[in-house]
């Protein structure tokens, strides 16, 4: 168990996630397991309830601190861990998961292909509402693999990602297993599982909320073991939870927009479309 301390601050709209505010309360310090767990607490310690975090936007910045803001509030929430545990990390195995077809479609669009296509870095409704109806019209055909890949194919058309995965859990073996995925290190991938709640995508999966990560290598809540095994560096992440009759079953993550930067407010409304399409397609 940790120590975290969460601060509990008001943002004008303008300054969004990170911004800076006015204290709304005194900061809190907890032991948790981890900073979901921590906030949890707090948000009962400030009188508010958990379900802030199912539409809350998140940001684990480089220096291990956590940026919590609701995009329809003014309020945002700091959660920096004051006292580590000394948990050992758990290495991946590689048991029995299985990953679509290891071919040429494993390659995510490159920036000469989404720029010949006339794809913009920020996607705005337009590109919105042009996935969601190429979501709306997947089949629910073939093996729950080839579905995530197709998914994963029609989001990368719109959104500047070098790499794509979906993982989903298998509650039984307790471990997270690759089922599709997109980008130079999907065949390295092939087999590869996690321990269920460890790394970001486990939190994700525990929460049903999305994350955004920045520098997630110098982030405590970064699996790292994944992209050892992969040889493969994640520098940003998004990761949402696919979700089956309102129970997280597994995330879709983007990794690593093309060019400097982070992926963008439209970005991380399009990798929920495609989760929200999938957990149907799934279900």
């Amino acid at each position: 168990m940790a120590t975290w301390e969460i601060s509990w601050e008001g943002a004008s709209r303008a300054a969004g996630v990170g911004g800076g505010g006015r204290a709304l309360g005194a900061p809190v310090v907890v032991t948790a397991a981890d900073w979901m767990d921590a906030l949890g607490l707090a948000l009962e310690r400030y009188g508010l309830e958990r379900a802030t975090l199912e539409r809350a936007v998140c940001l684990l910045k480089g220096d291990g601190s956590v940026d919590v803001a609701d995009p329809d509030s003014a309020s945002r929430f700091v959660v920096r861990q004051v006292e580590a545990d000394d948990g050992a990390l758990d290495p991946p195995s590689l048991v029995s998961a299985q990953l679509a077809g290891a071919d040429a479609t494993l390659d995510a669009p490159s920036p000469e292909g989404l720029r010949a296509a006339g794809h913009r870095g920020n996607l705005d409704a337009a590109g919105l509402d042009r996935l969601a109806r190429a979501l709306a019209d997947l089949p629910a055909e073939g093996s729950p693999a080839q579905r995530a890949a197709a998914v994963l194919d029609l989001l990368l058309r719109e959104v500047p990602a070098e790499s794509a995965s979906v993982l989903v859990q298998d509650d039984a073996q307790r471990r997270i297993h690759f089922l599709a995925a997109r980008g130079p290190a999907a065949v390295a991938l092939t087999g590869v599982t996690v321990p269920a709640g460890k790394g970001i995508v486990g939190v994700v999966i525990r929460t049903g909320t999305s994350l955004l990560v920045n520098e997630p290598d110098r982030s405590g809540g970064h699996y790292a073991a994944v992209d050892t095994t992969s040889g493969y560096r994640t520098r940003t992440l998004l990761a949402c939870p696919i979700q089956v009759r309102a129970r997280a079953i597994g995330a879709l993550e983007l990794l690593n927009p093309f060019g400097r930067g982070s992926f963008t407010e439209g970005h991380r409304r399009a990798a929920e479309l495609a989760a929200r399409r999938l957990g149907a397609l799934l279900g």
